[in-house]
């Protein structure tokens, strides 16, 4: 997690434009989002309550003000990984278009629900954790985001888990000209992450919600980059 954190920084990308007046550069950068709640696992998992709530909250979110338009959005509650898998496709086909037209562009991913055995859980279906690295990765966007906050089970305080995967390299010569794959997991393959009924979500996703909405501006600048909610999410998920 930390040399994801080391990644960001390089990357410099911003998320979340907290101010009315957005500088004219950030409207260059074309984005779009898929993101992802699922509160069933199967029938060998327990239901969550909150992935799906902590995936609306994300929407919200990006929508309101992460710069990512209504129709460029993509929001799957308890759906399969088809499910997943065509909003990818979608995003892909309008990323497409966009670069025609010249401009630069940015895929934000987001899951909550249940991982396991190296592959989320959908409900019923699953999609190896491999597969959606590959789907992600081959997506024909200049920068790609991805955030893992995946799960097991629990009873209070319910387990969730999801594999560290490989780092990307991040090739840039300023944040305006970024480009690659940046991947940020809740924990390490060793650990769990974990779901509160007291705060109603993911620690995980409840502070980076948080952070975006403003408490990781630590700058001051009215603007979220990644490494800052990066940095704030994962200082508070560790002391929680």
């Amino acid at each position: 997690m930390r040399a994801v954190a080391k990644t960001a920084v390089v990357l410099g990308l911003t998320l979340v434009a907290l101010s009315t007046s957005v500088p004219a550069h950030a409207e260059t950068l074309h984005r779009f989002a898929v993101v992802v709640g699922n509160d069933r696992g199967g029938g060998d998992t327990r239901p969550l309550l909150y992935a799906g709530a902590d995936a609306r909250k994300v929407y919200d979110i990006l929508t309101r003000l992460g710069g990512v338009r209504v129709e460029d959005a993509n929001l799957i509650v308890d759906g399969s990984a088809a499910d997943l898998q065509g909003a990818l496709a979608k995003v892909e086909r309008q990323a497409a278009d966009a670069a025609r037209h010249g401009e630069r562009t940015a895929l934000f991913f987001y899951y909550s629900g249940h991982a396991k055995d190296g592959a989320l859980r959908l409900g019923d279906s699953r999609l190896s954790i491999e597969a959606l690295k590959a789907l992600v990765a081959a997506a024909p966007v200049d920068i790609r985001i991805a955030i893992l906050d995946s799960c097991r089970s629990g009873e209070m305080t319910r387990s969730k888990g999801a594999r560290k995967a490989p780092a990307f390299q991040i090739e840039s010569e300023s944040p305006r000209d970024a480009k690659g794959l940046v991947i940020l997991t809740s924990s390490a393959s060793d650990e769990d992450s974990q779901e509160s009924d007291l705060i109603g979500g993911s620690y995980f996703s409840h502070h980076l919600a948080s952070g975006l909405l403003g408490g990781a501006d630590r700058s001051g600048d009215g603007r979220v980059t990644l490494f800052e909610a990066y940095a704030y999410a994962y200082d508070r998920t560790v002391a929680d």
